[in-house]
């Protein structure tokens, strides 16, 4: 397996499940777009660059995405967490807003369990 390619197609996927464009996503992690373009390049392209350990770095801190989610056999929940977080923004919001405090208590224990099931699933892997 081709880990250039490997890496690059799992960054393809991240930017597209993340809903942003190319720049966006570029602009979100703090690279430039034309940076992000040379990283997605063929390596054998002028300009090519890789996806170095600064890049998952960002990401990591930008995205909350681990750098395991870009190695081949290391946990693919990593994008699921992503997708956890933004499926939840909401519901966290509208907890916030909760008056009483039995509710709130109980809407937070849910939460905190979903997030100790999906780490505890990229833990085992």
């Amino acid at each position: 397996m081709d880990i250039y390619k490997y890496k690059q197609e799992r960054l393809r996927n991240l930017i597209k499940e993340s809903g942003l464009n190319q720049s966006e996503f570029a602009r979100k992690i703090g690279v430039s777009a034309p940076a992000l373009t040379n990283i997605l390049k063929d390596k054998d392209s002028p300009g090519s660059r890789g996806i170095g350990n600064r890049l998952l770095a960002k990401i990591k801190d930008k995205l909350g995405v681990e750098e395991t989610y870009f190695f081949p056999g290391k946990s693919d929940d990593a994008l699921s967490l992503l997708q956890l977080n933004a499926e939840n923004a909401e519901t966290i919001q509208y907890i916030s807003t909760i008056k009483d405090p039995k509710t709130k208590a109980m809407m937070v224990k849910i939460i905190k369990d979903a997030y100790k099931t999906a780490l505890t699933l990229i833990e085992e892997d």
